[in-house]
């Protein structure tokens, strides 16, 4: 059947003379490789011939690979680029990217519920479901749909348990350096974390991880990074486990500065020495941070960053407040 590209399986059908192991561990491939497809989904006739049948003024493409909605489009463009009859808009936009589709005419829409609570302002995009009831528009958030219509919404919860005996505090290491937020919680008598403003949620026993979190389009991404660090900690453990022994050392080593010190020292390795200073005129705690012409003056206590060039303004605010974080995991 289908296999997702980078994982085992899609590595087989290449049919290599070895594969890696979960653990790490290199073995020969014995086997034989056939590819047999099994999937319930429509093949390009029936998907031409239910585009012909509809007509649509847009296609939106999704649920799949970029290469292979990219070649469906293409075949779909030439399928269709002598009917000037059907000529749709396709799109195939990436995960989480907004499609906007624009109609003749202008439509009118009541707005409903939570979304009306407040009164709009100008340039201000209101978003949410457009339900068309008779010949009316009601505009609405997804969490209304059961108070104003006979639709109603769910959430699907997804769960995935996978085998690790990496350390805790390893394992707190490293999922920090991917959400500064991590934080450690206890659910039903049970270590966890929970990382990405309350999004995902892990559960660490003796021998295995549970990664469970709501699913969206966000909240999915969020959990397959989650499952590269896991994984990538079950392979290489004693590896990253000295990595972060001397990251931890030379935190320790540090730990007896000031903290306007910490700032200080992470913007001259950041900007060079010439180019970062003590801002003696105002107060010790004022450093000032010159590139080229723009001039970032940062406040090492309170983190407040003024700076008239916006990227330089995000860079150094950036810095200030993951260093902030990293030591605060430590502390």
């Amino acid at each position: 059947g289908y296999c997702v590209e980078g994982t085992l399986a899609k590595h087989i059908l290449s049919e290599p003379s070895e594969v890696v192991t979960i653990s790490g561990q290199r073995i020969p491939l014995r086997m034989s490789v056939d590819y047999i497809s099994f999937s319930a989904h429509t093949d390009y006739e029936q998907t031409s011939e239910f585009i012909r049948t509809l007509n649509p003024p847009h296609i939106v493409l999704v649920h799949g690979e970029q290469n292979e909605m990219m070649r469906l489009k293409q075949a779909l463009l030439r399928e269709f680029e002598d009917n000037e009859d059907l000529q749709p808009v396709f799109h195939t936009p990436r995960n989480t990217q907004a499609v906007e589709l624009y109609f003749r005419g202008e439509k009118m829409a009541k707005v409903m519920g939570s979304l009306a609570s407040q009164p709009p302002k100008n340039d201000h995009i209101v978003s949410g479901i457009l339900v068309k009831r008779g010949f009316n528009y009601h505009l609405m958030h997804p969490k209304d749909l059961n108070n104003y219509t006979e639709l109603s919404t769910t959430s699907v919860t997804e769960r995935q348990k996978l085998h690790c005996t990496v350390p805790s505090h390893l394992l707190l290491h490293y999922l920090t350096q991917l959400s500064p937020d991590t934080t450690p919680i206890m659910v039903h008598g049970q270590q966890a974390l929970r990382m990405f403003d309350g999004a995902i949620t892990i559960c660490h026993s003796f021998d295995s991880v549970t990664i469970e979190w709501v699913s969206d389009g966000v909240n999915d991404m969020y959990a397959d990074a989650v499952l590269s660090v896991i994984l990538k900690l079950s392979t290489d453990t004693k590896k990253l486990e000295s990595a972060a022994e001397v990251k931890q050392e030379l935190i320790h080593k540090k730990r007896d500065l000031p903290f306007p010190e910490k700032v200080m020292n992470l913007m001259t390795e950041m900007f060079g020495s010439q180019n970062v200073r003590w801002c003696t005129e105002l107060d010790t705690d004022i450093i000032v941070i010159t590139v080229d012409t723009s001039k970032a003056v940062l406040n090492a206590r309170t983190m407040h960053v003024e700076c008239s060039d916006e990227s330089l303004h995000h860079l150094v605010l950036t810095a200030a407040k993951r260093l902030q974080s990293s030591l605060e995991c430590f502390t």
